[in-house]
C-alpha cells in the first residue's frame, strides 16, 4: 500500500530543509504554515504535501520579492 498523504515528524522536517529549531517555530507563528497534525500526547508531524505546498509559495513570493 502507497500512502499518498505522507506525514513527516518536526525532527525530520528540519533536517531535511536544513534549518534550525527555532527557524521551524519561527515559521510556525505564519499562519499560512501547514498546522500540525497530533501524531501523540507529545508528538507532531505535517502532511509533506502541504509543507511542499508552503514552501512552493515561498519561493514564489521570494521571487517577487516579497519574503524577507
Amino acid at each position: 500500500m502507497k500512502f499518498k498523504n505522507k506525514i513527516i515528524r518536526l525532527k525530520e522536517l528540519r533536517e531535511e530543509l536544513q534549518v534550525s529549531k527555532s527557524t521551524l517555530w519561527r515559521w510556525r507563528l505564519d499562519p499560512n504554515f501547514p498546522k500540525p497534525i497530533l501524531l501523540g500526547s507529545r508528538s507532531v508531524g505535517f502532511f509533506v504535501k502541504d509543507v511542499d505546498a508552503w514552501l512552493l509559495t515561498r519561493k514564489k513570493m521570494a521571487e517577487k520579492g516579497q519574503v524577507q
